[in-house]
């Protein structure tokens, strides 16, 4: 029995410890480079990532300044167009109202027509606007 534990746990430490033949086989070897490859093309892509945001901060002020500057022209734009908006606001207003005035003789004979007219010949417009 005990050399049969002996046995055993000779073959224990040699399973757990590995064998090393000396030659790699060419399986490893070529996950090995493969590893390589990759990591080599992963640092290039980092390189070239690392690159591109260092040159695009090393642009930030002069795109900081870019964007201060649109926004001042978009404003005095936006300034100048409330004006221009304006102006046509109070056109639209004075002309509504004129048309109204022009307008409100027959306002009043169809508000009277509709008023006094049979009760099944009211537009349901008129109700909700009269009644």
């Amino acid at each position: 029995m005990h050399s049969r534990l002996s046995l055993l746990s000779v073959a224990m430490v040699g399973l757990l410890c590995g064998c090393e033949s000396g030659t790699p086989s060419p399986a490893i070897e070529r996950a090995g480079t493969q590893l390589n490859v990759e990591a080599r093309d992963r640092m290039r892509s980092m390189g070239w990532v690392l690159t591109d945001i260092y040159e695009r901060e090393a642009t930030a002020p002069n795109r900081l300044k870019y964007a201060f500057e649109w926004a001042l022209k978009d404003a005095a734009h936006d300034a100048q167009q409330l004006e221009t908006n304006l102006g046509w606001a109070v056109k639209d207003f004075e002309w509504q109202v004129e048309r109204f005035g022009n307008n409100l003789p027959v306002y009043g004979d169809k508000a009277i027509e509709i008023i006094w007219a049979k009760p099944e010949t009211i537009p349901w417009t008129a109700i909700l606007l009269f009644y």
